[in-house]
C-alpha cells in the first residue's frame, strides 16, 4: 500500500514541478520562494489524496472535475510557455542575422 502512497505524492509533486517549469521565465525562478511553495503544496495534495481516495473512497469523478475545471488554465500556460519561447528564438535568430550582415 506504501508504494501506492509514494506513487501518488511523486506525481503530485512531478505535476507541481511541471507548473513551475511551465511558468518559469528564468533559471531562478525554479529555486524562488513560489516555486518552493508550488512543490510543498504538490506534496500536500498528493498526501491528501490519497488518503481521500484510498483510504475514504472519494470516486476519481472528483479528480475528472478538477482536471475539467483547470484544462483552460492548463492550454494557456502551455499556450503561453509556447509563444514565449517562439519569440525568444525569433528575437535571437533577428539578432544573429543583423549580426552577420
Amino acid at each position: 500500500m506504501w508504494e501506492l502512497f509514494v506513487l501518488t505524492v511523486a506525481l503530485c509533486v512531478l505535476g507541481a514541478f511541471t507548473n513551475v517549469i511551465m511558468w518559469a521565465r528564468k533559471p531562478e525562478d525554479i529555486a524562488s520562494f513560489e516555486a518552493v511553495k508550488t512543490l510543498v503544496l504538490g506534496f500536500v495534495v498528493g498526501v491528501v489524496w490519497y488518503f481521500a481516495r484510498v483510504e475514504h473512497g472519494v470516486p476519481d469523478s472528483l479528480l475528472c472535475f478538477v482536471v475539467g475545471y483547470s484544462s483552460e488554465d492548463i492550454v494557456n500556460a502551455i499556450t503561453a510557455r509556447v509563444k514565449r519561447s517562439m519569440n525568444t528564438s525569433r528575437k535571437r535568430l533577428a539578432a544573429h542575422h543583423a549580426t552577420a550582415h
